[in-house]
């Protein structure tokens, strides 16, 4: 994660970048949330981990004006799904390549939370921690610790290009 930091903020530094699309902690347990990040004091908020399920790339074509040949390109933290989507919105016309800085991540999986309410049944999760190959969850009558195996999405669990 200091890594992904790192490079984000020496990108906005050296204006190699207008802002940075990546992922922050969410407010609920186990959800990241989409950032924008347009200075590079506000990279410690980027993290990327197993709640990063969001596509990313979708916000280089979806809330975006319409880019222009003089803009600055915009960086975007993407793992390998992530970045087989940017490659097809190029190949289709949709994004200019010089437009876009990947800032590949290498992703182990991310959470199905349909797998995970089989495990917790209505059980809430006020609290997650990640242990390496084990996720602790956390709240009310709940303390348990699962393998983060058990609780992938099963697109993840083949995947074969886990990087960009």
């Amino acid at each position: 994660m200091k890594e992904l930091q790192n490079i984000s903020q020496k990108l906005l530094q050296e204006k190699k970048v207008e802002f940075i699309i990546g992922y922050a902690k969410g407010t609920l347990p186990l959800c990241s949330t989409p950032i924008v990040i347009t200075n590079d004091k506000e990279c410690g908020n980027l993290i990327f981990d197993l709640t990063c399920g969001n596509n990313l790339a979708t916000y280089l074509v979806k809330h975006r004006k319409p880019i222009t040949d003089n803009c600055k390109p915009i960086g975007v933290v993407a793992k390998g799904c992530d970045g087989r989507s940017i490659v097809q919105y190029i190949v289709e016309g949709q994004i200019k390549r010089e437009n876009v800085v990947i800032i590949g991540v290498p992703c182990k999986g991310v959470v199905d939370f349909k797998k995970v309410r089989e495990k917790i049944g209505e059980r809430e999760i006020l609290d997650y921690r990640i242990a390496g190959d084990k996720i602790l969850l956390e709240g009310k009558d709940l303390h348990i610790s699962l393998s983060t195996q058990e609780i992938l999405d099963d697109g993840c669990l083949f995947c074969k290009y886990p990087k960009v």
